[in-house]
């Protein structure tokens, strides 16, 4: 076991898992498991950054852990814990807060998005509160109006087809632009609203979200990590890690490996109702198809799906995705035999769809029937969780007093 490569990964506890999260990283793990010393975490912590309901988070945990396991994660092959269950994981996280550069944290993608998306809808209370005014606004609202769109529009606080970006109003905006781009007032309000942007940032959005890729970093470092299966929207976080380790090495002498990110194979699984968006179960039940879901929801789910429209130059988003999900779940006879339809225009999308859904209901029988047995007996489960935590404790501990005595703290 010493012998082999570390492998740390985990994912939030929201509940059941995906299709997407079951292609995007468990079906890797899978395959870890046989070669590497493997690491599969429950991130309750990184769960608690946004809002959340507290009375419902260990049933997620519960949840989450019974797809691990029914699955085939094997607890005798991998450690399979619970991130809070390891104390060692945040008191990592404070250490590395005072190396890490805060620069750095703030251009991470993630924290960006995730922080505008958090005052969105106070935003656009207040612009909303500016549109009263404007039919019979002076120069001054005008101003305000003005350099607060402009300024939500180019940071993408709204989405372009908003109500407020209307005909009417945009007409009007458009209008002011050259009167306005050198006033006073102008100047004087786009500072203004900077402000307030800031004052906004400040009281609604929590320092976890900023602290995040730190706790994600502690993680990975935390079992001195080789390897860290990721799908691409966090392989900026992984960077960061890297980054992090070799300051604390410079700094206070060679403790941490430097870890690679190891993505999948598979592309990345899109929303079923907008294939634009990666597959998520926030977006809502028509975006996802569960592990859980019956036959009967898989396949009207699927008949839903949007296909798009696409040219003859390239396939649609909405086909693109289906014909992934049919590589995966179905035949290669049929993959092979839709995507030569999809290509030459004959295709029946109702056909594609029935032999998708009918390909993913095969596939998940024997997952949902392992996951009912696990489910009768949900103690057994906590007590896998309860014996990974033990198993990472000791590796945990010795981490963090390796490094605390680096730091000159023991």
């Amino acid at each position: 076991m010493t012998n082999k490569q570390t492998v740390f990964s985990g994912i939030q506890p929201t509940g059941t898992l995906h299709i997407g999260n079951y292609l995007g990283a468990i079906k890797q793990w899978l395959e870890l498991q046989k070669t590497h010393n493997c690491i599969y975490c429950i991130v309750d912590y990184h769960a608690i950054t946004v809002p959340y309901d507290p009375k419902t988070m260990q049933q997620r945990i519960l949840d989450t852990a019974l797809d691990y396991f029914a699955l085939g994660l094997d607890p005798k092959k991998s450690t399979v814990f619970v991130q809070s269950h390891v104390p060692e994981h945040t008191e990592l996280t404070w250490l590395l807060n005072t190396i890490a550069p805060f620069g750095e944290l703030r251009k991470m993608t993630q924290w960006k998005d995730k922080s505008l998306y958090s005052i969105k809808n106070i935003d656009t209370q207040k612009t909303n509160e500016l549109l009263l005014k404007i039919e019979n606004s002076n120069i001054y609202y005008n101003a305000a109006l003005f350099a607060h769109l402009e300024n939500l529009g180019k940071s993408g606080k709204l989405d372009n087809d908003n109500k407020l970006f209307n005909d009417k109003y945009n007409k009007k905006i458009i209008e002011l632009r050259n009167e306005l781009v050198h006033s006073k007032d102008f100047m004087q309000f786009t500072q203004y609203l900077n402000t307030k942007y800031d004052e906004l940032l400040i009281n609604h959005v929590k320092a976890g979200l900023l602290n995040y890729p730190l706790l994600m970093a502690a993680d990975i470092l935390l079992y001195k990590t080789s390897l860290v299966p990721v799908g691409e929207d966090q392989k900026q976080h992984v960077e960061l890690t890297r980054t992090i380790a070799r300051k604390f090495n410079n700094q206070f002498g060679d403790l941490f490996p430097i870890p690679e990110s190891k993505t999948t194979a598979t592309k990345r699984i899109m929303s079923l109702a907008d294939p634009t968006k990666k597959m998520s179960k926030s977006l809502g039940q028509k975006h996802y198809l569960a592990l859980t879901d019956t036959p009967e929801i898989i396949r009207e789910k699927v008949s839903k799906a949007v296909t798009g429209v696409g040219t003859e130059k390239s396939l649609p988003a909405g086909t693109k995705n289906l014909l992934l999900l049919l590589k995966e779940f179905g035949t290669a006879k049929d993959y092979v035999k839709f995507e030569e339809s999809t290509n030459n225009g004959t295709v029946q999308y109702s056909e594609l769809k029935k032999a998708l859904a009918e390909s993913i209901i095969t596939h998940l029988k024997p997952f949902q029937k392992k996951r009912a047995e696990l489910t009768k007996n949900p103690k057994k489960i906590w007590k896998s969780l309860e014996e990974g935590a033990k198993k990472a404790q000791p590796i945990a501990t010795q981490t963090l007093t390796e490094v605390k005595e680096k730091m000159g703290l023991v």
